[in-house]
């Protein structure tokens, strides 16, 4: 089964919820005890059908 979860920046590891952002996006945080690097992941893809959007009109 494929799981929904990005790869670690630093160490390619799983990472895994570590709850959310004020805003309510996903923090993610490193499985690897010596890893433990925390990040949020962002969709560039809505955020280019915005700017085409904004573009086009």
């Amino acid at each position: 089964m494929i799981k929904n979860r990005p790869q670690c920046p630093l160490c390619a590891g799983q990472m895994r919820r570590n709850g959310t952002t004020t805003k309510g996006t996903t923090r993610w945080r490193c499985k690897d005890p010596n890893c433990g690097v925390s990040t949020t992941r962002n969709r560039t893809d809505s955020t280019n059908a915005h700017y085409f959007q904004a573009f086009h009109s």
